[in-house]
C-alpha cells in the first residue's frame, strides 16, 4: 500500500512551507559558519560554554595532541558543513520526486531540521546573535516536536492505525499548543507526555507491523527500526566514548573530540538514510541481509570472545601450577583455538538465525541438501 496522496493545493502549500523553512535554517546555518568557527578557536573558560569549547586546560592538552586549537575548530566546522550538506542533498531529493504523500514531505521537513539544526551548532549560534532571529528559530524548532511523533504514528502508509491513535495524537497536538501560549505543562509533565506518546506510538508500529502492514510495508518498517537502532548506538557509543577515554589525557580529549565525534556523525546517518530507503523503496529487502549478518556476527562474536577469555585464563591457570610461572603460550594457544572455531561457529550460528527467523530460506536449504 502506498503512502496516502494529497490534493495538489495541499502539496503546493507544503511545498512553499518547505522551500521557507529551508531557506531560514540554510541562510542561518551558512552566517553562523564563522560565528561557530570563532567560538571554538577561542579557549572558553566562563562557568557556560558553547558546545564542545575548550577551556584554556583543554586546549593546552589539544595543542600537546597531532591538533591545534584552530585545527580542532575547522575540523568541528567542517563536520557540520558535511552534515547540513548531505541532509540538505537528501531532504532536497524527497521534495523533487516524493512530495506528493504524507511519508515523503514530513521526513523532508524532518531532514532540514536533523541537517540544518538539530545535529549542527552554527544555526544556532547566529541566531542567538539576533532576538528576533532566535524567536523564529525557536518557535520554528519547536514545530519539529509533534512532527517527530506524527512521523511515528503514520509511518508507512501516512495513515493512523484506528480512531484511537488519532483521538491520541489529536489531545497530545493540543496540550502542546495550550503549554506553548500558557506553559500549563512544566518540563516535566512535558516531557511525560511526549515519552508517553512516543511508546504508544512505538505500540501502534509493532501492532501495525504484525497485524495491518504488507510485505513491503514491513520491510520499511524494518528499515526504520534499523536507523532508530542506529540512534541508540549513537548516543550509547558517545557515553562509552567518555569512560573508555578519559578527557583529562591529551590523548583521550583528542580522541572524544575528534574521532569520536566522527563516529557518532557518521553513526547519526543510519537513520536519515534508512528513512530515504524506505521512503523510495529502493532495495527494500536488502535489510532482511543486514539483520541476519548482524545477528550471526554478533553472536558469533560474542562467543569467540568468551571462549577466548576463557582458553586463555584455563590455559593460563594450568601452566601456572606446572611451571610456577606465567607463559605466552596460553595466548597462542588461545588464538590458535579461536582461528579453528571460527568457521565452523559462524555456520552454525547461521543454521541457527535461518532456523529461528528465516524459516523460508531454511527449509529451501534442507531440500537442496
Amino acid at each position: 500500500m502506498k503512502s496516502r496522496s494529497l490534493q495538489p493545493q495541499w502539496i503546493l502549500l507544503a511545498r512553499i512551507g518547505w522551500v521557507l523553512i529551508t531557506l531560514f535554517f540554510l541562510t542561518t546555518f551558512i552566517l553562523g559558519l564563522p560565528y561557530r568557527y570563532s567560538e571554538l578557536a577561542v579557549p572558553c573558560d566562563a562557568p557556560v560554554c558553547p558546545a564542545l569549547a575548550l577551556s584554556s586546560e583543554d586546549a593546552a592538552l589539544i595543542d600537546a595532541s597531532p591538533f591545534s586549537i584552530q585545527g580542532y575548530a575547522s575540523f568541528h566546522v567542517g563536520l557540520e558543513l558535511l552534515t547540513a550538506l548531505s541532509m540538505s542533498v537528501m531532504a532536497s531529493l524527497l521534495f523533487w520526486k516524493y512530495f506528493d504523500n504524507w511519508m515523503g514531505i514530513l521526513t523532508a521537513y524532518l531532514l532540514i531540521y536533523i541537517g540544518l539544526a538539530l545535529f549542527v551548532q552554527a544555526s544556532l549560534v547566529f541566531a542567538t546573535q539576533y532576538p528576533p532571529v532566535e524567536w523564529l528559530y525557536t518557535q520554528l524548532s519547536l514545530l519539529f516536536v509533534p512532527l517527530i511523533l506524527l512521523v511515528v504514528f503514520i509511518f508507512p502508509n501516512g495513515r493512523f492505525l484506528n480512531r484511537l491513535s488519532l483521538l491520541a495524537f489529536k489531545i497530545c497536538l493540543l496540550a502542546w499548543i495550550l503549554d506553548l501560549t500558557r506553559n500549563i505543562l512544566g518540563d516535566q509533565v512535558g516531557s511525560l507526555l511526549f515519552l508517553s506518546m512516543l511508546a504508544l506510538g512505538i505500540w501502534s508500529q509493532i501492532y501495525r507491523y504484525r497485524h495491518v502492514s504488507t510485505a513491503i510495508e514491513r520491510q520499511q518498517t524494518k528499515w526504520v527500526l534499523l536507523g532508530i537502532t542506529g540512534l541508540i548506538l549513537c548516543m550509547a557509543g558517545w557515553s562509552l566514548f567518555f569512560d573508555i577515554f578519559p578527557r583529562s589525557t591529551p590523548q583521550g580529549l583528542f580522541l572524544t573530540n575528534t574521532i569520536g565525534m566522527a563516529i557518532i556523525y557518521l553513526m547519526a546517518y543510519i537513520f536519515p538514510v534508512s528513512m530515504m530507503i524506505a521512503i523510495m523503496r529502493y532495495g527494500l529487502w536488502g535489510i532482511d541481509v543486514i539483520i541476519r549478518r548482524t545477528v550471526q556476527y554478533a553472536v558469533v562474536s560474542v562467543l569467540l570472545a568468551a571462549a577466548y577469555f576463557g582458553s586463555i585464563t584455563l590455559l593460563q591457570g594450568s601452566i601456572t601450577a606446572v611451571t610456577g610461572a606465567q607463559s605466552p603460550l596460553a595466548i597462542v594457544l588461545s588464538t590458535l583455538l579461536i582461528a579453528a572455531l571460527f568457521n565452523p561457529l559462524r555456520q552454525r550460528v547461521q543454521t541457527a538465525v535461518d532456523r529461528r527467523f528465516y524459516r523460508q530460506k531454511y527449509d529451501k536449504q534442507q531440500v537442496l541438501a
